[in-house]
């Protein structure tokens, strides 16, 4: 089975690599924006047979026509797309630049697939940022709060999907997973970089004294979850990844 992973440099995305290149059923291609990085930051680097993987360097913005060209001759039978304008508070400062990613360059990819014969299956990775603020256990039908533009970009992807789903029968599944952590992660996030500040002996500064409660699950954990509703998903269907509790994120930071 031939799959494109779009994002394969993201953190989420290059487990998710690392994990289908496990099965050998899989053949994989990966697309980023940027350059591929070497094993520091992509565990499927470490291995020493990379027969069934494939790297492509592509913007879904800047390099629209080439991807969907790229996908037009691979007709993979999945997408899992973890492609996105990311981080929340510098969404507040160019709005537009998340929504033309997470939003518009989206609407132009599925547009061009839910025409295409070859594709039988689409895993969009959404974000739980699309519930808003939230007390208590959030089920896959509450109802979407964005409270970002960053929320509001992966909100609005997702309303669009949904329509073209109903309209189309698009081959659409959505995850939306917790805070993610484990080895690889960019360092600017708050466990890898916590470790780094602990072993430079630099104080840690914490947004909001780190009384934020945050759900907390392993990337792997992750993955396998993901690879487990690509592959027996029910389509349409909405599927959320967490532990049952949340934790302060000093809290957090304490217990490292």
């Amino acid at each position: 089975m031939k799959v494109v992973v779009l994002g394969a440099n993201s953190f989420s995305g290059q487990d998710f690599v690392d994990l289908l290149l496990d099965d050998p059923k899989y053949d994989v291609l990966g697309v980023s924006r940027s350059p591929e990085r070497g094993s520091l930051f992509l565990n499927y680097r470490t291995r020493r047979d990379l027969a069934r993987y494939r790297y492509h360097r592509l913007d879904m913005n800047r390099d629209n026509s080439d991807l969907l060209a790229l996908l037009d001759r691979e007709k993979p039978e999945a997408i899992v797309n973890f492609a996105a304008q990311s981080e929340v508070a510098p969404s507040w400062d160019h709005p537009e630049h998340w929504f033309q990613t997470n939003t518009v360059a989206l609407a132009k990819l599925v547009n061009h697939l839910r025409k295409q014969k070859y594709l039988k299956r689409y895993l969009h990775v959404s974000s739980p940022e699309a519930y808003g603020t939230c007390v208590g256990r959030v089920t896959e039908d509450a109802p979407l709060n964005p409270s970002t533009p960053y929320a509001a970009s992966k909100a609005a992807a997702d309303f669009l999907l949904k329509t073209y789903a109903k309209q189309f029968g698009f081959p659409l599944v959505t995850v939306r997973a917790t805070n993610v952590y484990g080895a690889r992660q960019q360092l600017f996030k708050i466990i890898p970089r916590s470790a780094i500040y602990m072993k430079l002996g630099t104080p840690i500064e914490l947004h909001g004294g780190g009384r934020a409660v945050k759900s907390y699950i392993h990337i792997r954990d992750v993955s396998l979850g993901e690879k487990l509703i690509l592959e027996r998903g029910r389509q349409s269907h909405i599927y959320n990844l967490s532990p049952n509790a949340g934790v302060e994120v000093r809290e957090v930071v304490q217990q490292m």
